[in-house]
């Protein structure tokens, strides 16, 4: 039971179950929403780049700045920033901050921030670094183009301003301190391994103190022109970033490999190279300071612990040195059964600094998800060094009190801060050190937690719109899987179809947490064209659904494979919950034709599922069933061979072969009878049976556990909730 000093809480909780589960009534229609072309942050600005405008770049970094003499300290000095792809911002060398938000580029987005308390009377520099990843992935939407685009003004007294915009007065030149590899992405999925040569920097060149191979920035385009051609505000506070000093956890020694001098080796130093063990760890100051003593030839590795996998950026000062240090990075969650460090993708999470001559520090450009970070330190002297961590994530409020007699319970609640921290950055992230990418419907699980963790729905928010924006992509009204991420990344993969259907369930969530009602009525024509044109093409003669071709199905990871050939349970339960979704919120935007037509879908699906798909002999709804003959010749025989394709049965069925499975669908899965339990399916008789089923689902060797993963746990947590078990 909750504790009477946590009821309000408990009752929070209880409240998102009831989100979940219970499809709302009519809301209120009122204020204004905001276009992502309202406002026109950018007129007299260009955007520049350096050398030819229409040269593509591949792991390429670009330096920019800007000299501004002041007679007078301005009051205020508001600007709108952003880049293709990522940039930092200085101001006379001092951090201001970074960005863009993921986004597209019709509607890019951009940061603002206020430069007036780093600005000082007499010669100002802004600097700022963009960096182009030269190809799409699951955080940029590629549009092969690089460039700067900052706008704004400096107010002094009343009708006293100066304007700031980047033109072709701009110095720019290539960061070429920065060594690209031009590989295939070795972290992952959304980023190439770091390497920087602070050697080659040239020092204080934030600050205007070096003058040598900068020339005059290229004008590439003017606001509005291609590709940018619309631009909205990042509508999310910037992320939170908290310095920490990992533990120091663990020491090695060991020998350079032959190739130790190469960039583009690293992850074949992390696989020939053996670390050795060293009993006695170095010691640590009060200050985090560490001093290094490499072996003639070698290598002194230190392993230190944040604690936990957060996002953040990883960092390394060092102190006095000669010049050519060598620090090698790698990351990893966990150590080996031998007690050495374990490294993501074995040995590709890894980046290099050469250091400086003098005290210096690098930092990684893009965020990296690990617990431990190893540093080889490789010199022919002692290296004084400090490890430091720059963990970042969404900004958000401490999460909400929760406490109960279950001590199983309050520890979920503690863990699940954690997790969302991990994973919440510019978007929901899948994960944090592999992909970082925007999944539909990982997202909208995750924002569900949010809010019931923090009360917190401004990346909910950012989501639904994100993917009502990727509409534009596809032809028939779906909606992406992976919102603002390249539309040819997976596109083999895309779109899926129960993600398209689980956003019109998401709409509808967020709607009754939030009655913003700017919201769903910015995104209803993308809601109309996805049920109108890509849950309707789906629609067999016998009134029930399969996907439409193009589409493929994911559902879940599970321990038993899917049986996902037409006719599918889940799938067809899905689009149920999303037409009554989608019914739901066009009433409350005042759409009656919509919303009818989702209440008949809604009403002729339900009996059809009850009439097919119950069975006597599992006391359960069927996983799946078959379509007529006249279905088959009619609509599946003209079907494309490799339609129903599934890049991911091979994954499960190869797990499930791994641990001596079984490779047998299920005939009655928990994640269907879950389903039909949210919806409310079937008689007095056969809704209290599909709990049963469900319940007993979850002992181990019971012939309906398929498995789930926390991908579902909103859905069958909260049918068995709704069913009172």
């Amino acid at each position: 039971m909750i504790d009477n000093k946590h009821r309000f809480h408990g009752k929070h909780v209880l409240t998102l179950l009831a989100v979940l589960l219970m499809p709302l009534a009519g809301f209120r229609v009122a204020g204004e929403e905001q276009s992502a072309n309202a406002a026109q942050p950018f007129a007299a600005a260009r955007w520049i780049g350096f050398g030819d405008p229409t040269s593509k770049h591949a792991d390429a970094r670009f330096a920019f700045r800007k000299m501004l003499k002041l007679a007078a300290k301005p009051a205020s000095a508001p600007v709108h920033v952003t880049a293709d792809a990522r940039y930092i911002l200085w101001v006379n060398g001092e951090f201001v901050g970074r960005g863009p938000a993921r986004g597209f580029p019709w509607a890019q987005p951009y940061d603002e921030f206020d430069l007036a308390q780093f600005l000082r009377p007499g010669p100002n520099w802004i600097a700022a670094e963009v960096y182009q990843f030269g190809k799409g992935n699951g955080v940029y939407a590629g549009t092969g183009r690089t460039g700067l685009l900052i706008e704004g003004e400096l107010q002094f007294s009343p009708g006293e301003v100066i304007p700031i915009r980047t033109d072709a007065t701009w110095q720019a030149r290539r960061a070429d301190w920065h060594l690209s590899t031009v590989a295939s992405y070795l972290w992952g999925a959304f980023s190439f391994q770091e390497c920087k040569d602070g050697r080659r920097e040239p020092a204080g060149w934030r600050r205007g103190e070096t003058g040598d191979d900068w020339q005059a920035a290229t004008e590439m385009a003017a606001p509005g022109e291609a590709p940018w051609t619309g631009f909205e505000p990042r509508s999310l506070k910037p992320m939170r970033e908290t310095v920490v000093c990992p533990s120091l956890v663990a020491a090695f020694t060991g020998t350079n490999s032959p190739s130790w001098e190469d960039p583009k080796a690293l992850t074949r130093l992390w696989q020939e190279e053996t670390l050795e063990p060293v009993t006695e760890l170095p010691s640590v100051d009060t200050e985090s300071w560490v001093r290094v003593t490499p072996p003639a030839g070698g290598f002194m590795a230190l392993t230190f612990d944040l604690g936990w996998n957060p996002a953040a950026f990883p960092r390394i000062e060092v102190r006095d040195a000669r010049g050519g240090e060598v620090l090698d990075s790698s990351y990893g969650a966990a150590f080996q059964n031998d007690a050495r460090p374990a490294v993501f993708e074995r040995g590709r999470a890894s980046d290099r600094w050469i250091a400086a001559k003098g005290n210096s520090a690098w930092q990684a450009f893009l965020l990296r998800g690990y617990r431990y970070h190893t540093v080889k330190v490789r010199a022919g002297h002692p290296v004084l060094m400090r490890i430091s961590a720059v963990v970042t994530h969404h900004d958000v409020s401490p999460p909400l009190s929760f406490e109960c007699s279950d001590k199983g319970l309050t520890k979920a609640w503690q863990v699940t801060d954690r997790t969302l921290r991990a994973n919440m950055l510019d978007a929901f992230v899948d994960n944090n050190w592999r992909e970082q990418t925007q999944w539909l419907h990982d997202g909208c699980m995750g924002a569900l937690g949010a809010w019931a963790t923090y009360g917190d729905t401004a990346l909910w928010r950012r989501l639904l719109r994100q993917a009502a924006q990727s509409a534009r992509y596809l032809d028939d009204g779906a909606v992406h899987s992976m919102p603002a991420c390249d539309p040819a990344y997976q596109r083999s993969r895309m779109p899926i179809c129960d993600y398209s259907l689980q956003w019109l369930i998401s709409v509808e969530q967020y709607h009754a947490v939030t009655a913003d009602d700017a919201l769903i009525r910015e995104v209803l024509p993308a809601m109309r064209d996805c049920v109108m044109g890509h849950v309707e093409s789906g629609f067999t003669s016998e009134g029930l659904f399969i996907q439409p071709v193009g589409s493929k199905l994911f559902f879940d990871w599970v321990s038993r494979p899917w049986d996902k050939r037409p006719y599918s349970l889940v799938l067809n339960l899905t689009v149920l919950r999303a037409l009554r979704s989608a019914a739901v919120v066009a009433h409350a935007a005042g759409d009656s034709t919509l919303a009818d037509h989702c209440r008949r879908r809604d009403a002729e699906l339900a009996r059809t599922i009850a009439k097919r798909f119950w069975s006597d002999q599992h006391h359960g709804w069927l996983d799946h069933i078959e379509p007529s003959a006249q279905v088959q010749r009619e609509v599946l025989a003209g079907r494309p061979a490799d339609w129903l394709e599934d890049p991911w049965q091979k994954l499960i069925v190869d797990g499930i072969k791994r641990r001596k499975g079984n490779l047998n669908p299920t005939p009655c899965t928990r994640h269907g009878n879950a389903l039909a339990l949210w919806v409310r399916l079937g008689s007095a008789d056969q809704q209290p049976a599909a709990a049963r089923l469900l319940v007993a689902a979850f002992e181990p060797h019971d012939e309906h556990n398929n498995g789930m993963s926390p991908l579902w746990t909103d859905k069958i947590f909260g049918a068995l909730f709704e069913a009172g078990r």
